[in-house]
């Protein structure tokens, strides 16, 4: 999402509760929310209904850059970023695998099961969204754990109204450390460990 009047980016990391902070920044920005229909019972996991982030100006060959990384917008725009401010969102990694592998999981995760290695869905890491001619580019990070107070101060600096994002409807399977053993968690520790030292995340910080 990019605002050419605010001077912003808004990279939107899958499993984040990007789609509630679209919906927010959305009206400021210069693009376009298009919202898909639902199919049957199926929402995101904030309780919203899906939506691609249009603009043509930008030329991705898909039309939607719902999810594209700030070097897509880099080489999209074919000039530097150095005016824009980079906002994005970003999440427990530990927490953050097991959403997206319920998301991808039909009926969900069983509540009380533990899951192996193999049974994970293993997202691409959030750094490599924000890493642009090899350093990672975030002005303003908002933290899953803390969304309405961190998208809150963001606003504030935008000098944007804002109302409290839809966060209905949540997902009830259990706590994610639930999920895990030790050889899991620790599975998960080496995969995303440049996102959980980047970001000072703990298996057991929520």
């Amino acid at each position: 999402m990019i605002s050419h009047h605010l001077k912003f980016i808004y990279v939107h990391i899958p499993k984040t509760g990007g789609n509630s902070i679209q919906t927010v920044l959305g009206p400021h920005s210069s693009d376009r929310l298009v919202y898909r229909p639902s199919v049957g019972q199926v929402l995101e996991e904030d309780g919203t209904q899906g939506l691609d982030v249009i603009n043509e100006e930008l030329g991705f060959v898909t039309g939607s850059h719902k999810h594209a990384a700030i070097s897509d917008y880099a080489a999209a725009l074919g000039r530097s970023l150095g005016d824009y401010r980079v906002l994005c969102s970003v999440r427990n990694p530990w927490d953050r695998v097991i959403s997206y592998t319920a998301f991808g999981t039909p009926g969900g995760l069983a509540v009380g099961r533990t899951l192996r290695p193999d049974e994970l869905r293993l997202p691409r890491r959030q750094v490599d969204y924000l890493t642009l001619d090899g350093n990672v580019s975030a002005d303003h990070v908002i933290r899953f754990e803390r969304l309405n107070e961190d998208l809150g101060r963001v606003c504030a600096h935008l000098g944007i109204p804002c109302c409290s994002p839809p966060h209905k409807n949540r997902s009830r399977r259990d706590d994610y450390r639930l999920y895990y053993t030790d050889e899991t968690a620790d599975y998960v520790a080496m995969r995303y460990r440049d996102d959980i030292t980047r970001f000072g995340y703990r298996f057991d910080l929520a």
